[in-house]
């Protein structure tokens, strides 16, 4: 017989305030029965636990109710949503767990069943029936998550509730959806659909003692990345891509002395576009040098044979190329030995940029990249790569604040041999890559 499950004892979920609404905390966002309900915030102000909390709220109050619970990748569900559940769920609530791929489901005592789901697989969720849905870190989602996911918050007999979590991501679905008072949903029958909670990681008393002080460290030098990941602002990005980016700081021959645990090279292939070979290394202490450049327009096999000859010269192998041009691939495989050559990861631009950026920055020793005086197009390409001035706020992703038709050839061929020589890491670890001495 399913019975009502007790009241679960959480912490003291008032001790996080809240930068807004003035006079709220975490306990109201968790009480809060708006049918959509946001903890929106920067890195470290509890948004995921919140969100678990009110979770663990809305379960003994609805015996038999279905649950889901949504983050953008397979890899946070392991890592964050699940732990956290299995952390403050009491152990006699929970009647029965299931795996099957890359689902997983919890059956509690009182009737109701808790789905963990992969948000980037949103045509899995059509046709369910449910109560309530977490979407954490919705603003890293696509707008089709909730195009398919809120027309399944229908389970009859109770009330639902997508109650949505994360970091702003710049002016996006989630700010025009959510945020912008010209487009966000409107009220439905008089009542406002949706309430809002915006927190910091300040008003959090759980982070670590030096917390606050990293992450102030890690965004010293650019605001926009301190106003939206540490105070959850949604801004858009406008000014340089590269804004610590210093001709007399980055711009280096490596040292004389300097041994290289590896040396290998970036490849972009143009036609009436620039064609762009770089080499680089990395040294021991992690910190990667470009210290050669290619970069002519209509160059034939230049390229081809400019590789071969770096090859030979510094031992450049692999080059990551331009993935969009298989053929170029396999002619350099064919002439400089298989596996001279290997696709790029052009997937993902922000993973790219944000990697560049962290090189870039200035620590125990200077930064993590140098270019040699020898690529003046690198230089020139990453002295003035820009934002768009013309951001409206209708930015799905982060290659759409990038200004159009600038030159952006070297950069890609830089992103392609970073990216490539960080391969073996898992991508969530790339913008936390460590240099210098350890």
């Amino acid at each position: 017989m399913v019975t009502a499950a007790a009241p679960v004892k959480l912490p003291d979920i008032h001790a996080v305030k809240c930068r807004s609404p003035e006079g709220s905390d975490q306990g109201d966002f968790i009480f809060d029965r708006h049918p959509l309900v946001g903890w929106i915030g920067g890195r470290g102000c509890s948004k995921s636990t919140s969100g678990i909390f009110k979770l663990l709220e809305f379960i003994p109050q609805f015996p038999g109710a279905w649950c889901l619970v949504t983050e953008p990748t397979w890899y946070q569900l392991h890592a964050v949503a699940i732990p956290i559940f299995e952390k403050w769920c009491p152990p006699h609530l929970i009647r029965h767990r299931a795996l099957s791929g890359d689902k997983m489901w919890v059956d509690m005592t009182n009737g109701c069943r808790v789905f963990f789901r992969n948000a980037s697989n949103v045509a899995s969720m059509r046709g369910q029936e449910i109560a309530f849905w977490l979407a954490d870190e919705i603003a890293y989602c696509g707008r089709d998550l909730i195009d398919d996911g809120m027309p399944c918050l229908r389970q009859p007999g109770y009330p639902h509730q997508l109650a949505f979590t994360g970091t702003p991501r710049g002016k996006n679905w989630v700010y025009r959806m959510m945020v912008d008072p010209a487009s966000r949903l409107p009220p439905v029958n008089g009542k406002e659909q949706i309430a809002l909670y915006r927190a910091t990681p300040y008003e959090n008393p759980f982070v670590p003692p030096d917390y606050i002080a990293r992450l102030e460290a890690q965004y010293a030098n650019n605001p926009t990345l301190y106003a939206r990941e540490v105070l959850g602002d949604f801004v858009g990005f406008e000014g340089l891509v590269f804004p610590t980016f210093e001709y007399k700081v980055h711009v280096k021959k490596p040292p004389d002395n300097v041994k290289f645990r590896r040396v290998y090279g970036g490849m972009d292939f143009g036609l009436s576009d620039p064609s762009v070979v770089l080499v680089g290394g990395t040294d021991d202490s992690n910190r990667r040098y470009v210290f050669k450049e290619f970069y002519q327009r209509q160059a034939a096999m230049r390229p081809l044979s400019t590789a071969a000859r770096w090859r030979d010269e510094f031992g450049a192998r692999p080059y990551f190329c331009d993935p969009h041009n298989p053929k170029e691939i396999a002619t350099l495989n064919s002439n400089l030995g298989e596996g001279s050559a290997v696709k790029g990861d052009a997937r993902d631009l922000e993973v790219g940029i944000r990697l560049i950026n962290n090189l870039l920055e200035v620590k125990a020793g200077g930064p993590g990249l140098y270019v040699s005086p020898e690529c003046p197009n690198l230089i020139e390409e990453m002295s003035s790569y820009s934002h768009s001035n013309d951001i409206r706020g209708e930015e799905e992703r982060f290659s759409d604040t990038i200004k159009a038709k600038q030159a952006d050839h070297a950069i890609d061929a830089l992103r392609y041999m970073l990216l490539g020589d960080l391969a073996s890491q898992p991508r969530h670890n790339i913008k936390q890559l460590i240099f210098g001495k350890r």
